[in-house]
């Protein structure tokens, strides 16, 4: 089921493609490039790989295929995925707000520790221009 670098292969895609579905409709395309995003370009499933899955999952009624192409899942996969669109929806308070900022900025600081040459370096202006925003809030 695993892959290099530990991302999921086979049976693994069902479960990120139903994920990736609960977050909003998708074509078949729009899925492969969404899964290659996701992993860093560390995997990219196979046309061979996506299609045969989508059938399957439209034919057990988990998805249906909209009139657009688009893939959505249905009725009753959306109560089982309820959880996602909560979860993808993002802080709803200041509070929830300010707890996921922090983890950013932990992130960075991480790699300002383990990668200070990297590639992040370029954003350096924008995240001066960042601090300086939330500052102003902070008075």
């Amino acid at each position: 089921m695993w892959g290099f670098s530990g991302f999921p292969h086979k049976r693994g895609l069902r479960g990120l493609v139903l994920f990736l579905l609960a977050r909003g409709p998708k074509n078949g395309a729009e899925l492969i490039s969404e899964v290659e995003r996701i992993s860093m370009g560390h995997w990219r499933p196979s046309p061979g790989s996506m299609y045969p899955l989508l059938d399957e999952l439209t034919a057990s009624g988990a998805i249906q295929r909209r009139p657009d192409g688009r893939y959505e899942v249905s009725a009753r996969s959306r109560d089982e995925f309820s959880f996602v669109r909560g979860w993808m929806a993002g802080p709803r308070t200041p509070e929830e707000m300010v707890h996921e900022i922090s983890g950013y900025v932990s992130y960075l600081e991480d790699l300002a520790t383990s990668d200070p040459q990297g590639d992040w370096q370029r954003h350096r202006d924008e995240l001066r221009a960042l601090a300086q925003r939330l500052e102003r809030i902070a008075k």
